[in-house]
C-alpha cells in the first residue's frame, strides 16, 4: 500500500491506523470512482463480517473507526483517509 504524504498527514491528524486500513482494504466496499480512482469504506456487510471475525473486545475498540475511508488515485495509491458523514452512493 502506497501512502501519499498528504494520506500519511491525515492519518495521524484523524487517527487512523494501519490496522484500520488493513480491514478497509480486506473488508471494505470498493467504490469505482471513473478516471478519478476509487473510494473504499465500510458498508453494513464489512461491518458484520468484522463484528464476527473478532472479539468482542476488540470490535468495541475498533468499533468507532469503521466509519473512516479510503480514497485512491487511478494508480493505486492512497490519496487521502477519512471519515464518513453522510452515506456512500455508488
Amino acid at each position: 500500500m502506497q501512502l501519499t504524504k498528504h494520506a500519511q498527514t491525515r492519518m495521524q491528524q484523524r487517527g487512523i491506523t494501519e490496522n484500520i486500513l488493513d480491514l478497509l482494504y480486506t473488508y471494505g466496499r470498493h467504490v469505482e470512482r471513473g478516471s478519478a480512482g476509487a473510494l473504499l469504506h465500510f458498508d453494513k456487510r464489512a461491518r458484520e463480517l468484522i463484528r464476527k471475525s473478532t472479539s468482542r473486545k476488540e470490535y468495541a475498540r475498533i468499533e468507532q473507526k469503521l466509519n473512516a475511508y479510503i480514497v485512491e488515485a487511478a494508480d493505486g495509491s492512497v490519496v487521502t483517509v477519512g471519515y464518513r458523514y453522510k452515506p456512500v452512493h455508488a
